[in-house]
């Protein structure tokens, strides 16, 4: 059991350690300045040096037994599910952050959530933040969690044990209370993609489309005239976040009508 679980959980640990290291260069180099201060400054750009690398370590050799090992493939006729996927991902995040919104602010269960998010988010090289968090953070995580992690955990436990565990690990490196509720709530609905679809490429659409619809929150949220139109009053804030949620149950819905027939 010690050697599985060391064998699933290396390419997790693996992924979060070197983009800190680059971080940590980027740091040193930077001098006085915060591990904040640096992401916003580059855009990401020490973090997706790092986890290019990782890319790299992953496929360097025998990439197509990696890629069969973590059941990803690009699908030859799935694009009515991508963009199921896709809008699901996107709505699910929109109807989470305004219910994030709509909670007071408890100092121990929040911690630094609303800095971290402006850290991912509102750096002064959007372009590079966007694809940062966007397309390089979500293609990671599902390849390391409902990848690896799954995959290894399959080969001894139970699709439940391995799910849960990959999920309660994926929550926990959230680290803040609130993220890791919801986190694992995420994790939870990204799994039950990954092992319906066998292919980690669905869940990656639905990540990116979660991450997509954050980063579109911060574009807004820049906007003083667009901010006040949107989420100007919590009653806004409720239609908006009543409106996402029903539009998540409804391609959620259509996504598994269109998986069954």
């Amino acid at each position: 059991m010690t050697a599985l679980l060391i064998r699933a959980f290396r390419p997790a640990l693996l992924y979060l350690l070197l983009p800190s290291l680059f971080m940590g260069a980027g740091m040193f180099i930077g001098g006085d300045r915060t591990t904040e201060e640096i992401a916003r400054e580059s855009g990401n750009f020490y973090y997706a040096v790092g986890t290019l690398f990782c890319i790299w370590l992953f496929l360097k050799k025998r990439r197509e037994k990696v890629l069969q090992e973590i059941s990803l493939s690009v699908p030859e006729d799935g694009r009515k599910k991508i963009l199921l996927l896709g809008a699901m991902g996107l709505s699910f995040s929109v109807g989470i952050s305004a219910l994030l919104t709509l909670l007071p602010e408890i100092s121990w269960l929040w911690g630094n959530y609303t800095s971290f998010t402006s850290t991912a988010f509102y750096g002064y090289d959007r372009l590079l933040m966007a694809l940062t968090n966007v397309l390089l953070a979500p293609v990671m995580e599902e390849v390391v969690f409902r990848g690896f992690m799954i995959k290894r955990l399959e080969t001894e436990l139970s699709v439940r044990w391995a799910v849960l565990i990959s999920t309660v690990f994926f929550a926990l490196c959230h680290i803040y209370p609130v993220w890791i509720l919801y986190a694992f709530a995420m994790g939870m609905v990204l799994s039950w993609i990954a092992v319906r679809e066998n292919n980690i490429f669905y869940s990656v659409v639905f990540h990116i489309g979660f991450n997509l619809a954050a980063f579109l929150i911060s574009l807004i949220n820049i906007s003083d005239r667009w901010s006040r139109f949107l989420s100007g009053s919590w009653w806004k804030i409720l239609i908006l976040g009543t409106a996402a949620a029903a539009a998540a149950i409804l391609t959620c819905r259509r996504y598994v009508k269109e998986e069954d027939t």
